[in-house]
């Protein structure tokens, strides 16, 4: 398990995920347990299995240092999607994890943006704003003028744009 801390640099360096080669097909998987040890079972809807089968991809060998905290579906927070891969987790839109103290959750990404908006860009969660310099719903449906945006209780604006 990758323990995580949140430091005063988030960009540690930047590195390449590599897989050990690219199955022509991949099996149907409800667990890890249907895969090969080389695998791990990866869900389309990023819920956990939730609501359809997955299909076994290879995990990667090596992994980014870029720090973009991920929600996985053990529950951990890993300090990015190739590391949760690495160690056979999947991503978890839900956001089952624990955030950091401060961080709010946006899909599967662990947010520290200042300005707390989480924009839905083809169906991948994305942390702030983008061009607006606010994260009021206003300036948010600027960027996506067909999509709808929405804030939470705890004031963290969602922007849903529609898939392309």
């Amino acid at each position: 398990m990758v323990m995580l801390a949140r430091s005063s640099t988030h960009l540690v360096a930047l590195g390449a995920i590599a897989f050990m080669g690219c199955a022509p097909e991949s099996s149907s998987c409800d667990s890890n347990a249907d895969c090969e040890p080389t695998e791990f079972c990866q869900f389309d809807a990023r819920d956990c299995g939730d609501s359809a089968p997955g299909r076994c991809m290879q995990r990667p060998t090596t992994t980014s240092l870029v720090f973009d905290p991920v929600c996985a579906c053990d529950g951990a927070l890993y300090s990015h999607f190739g590391s949760a891969w690495a160690a056979g987790v999947d991503l978890d839109d839900a956001h089952r994890c624990p955030p950091f103290e401060d961080d709010f959750a946006c899909g599967f990404r662990s947010c520290s943006h200042p300005l707390r908006a989480c924009r839905w860009i083809d169906g991948d969660p994305e942390c702030g704003a983008g061009e607006c310099d606010t994260a009021e719903c206003s300036c948010l449906m600027t960027l996506c003028p067909s999509g709808f945006c929405t804030r939470t209780s705890d004031g963290i604006s969602v922007l849903t744009c529609p898939e392309a």
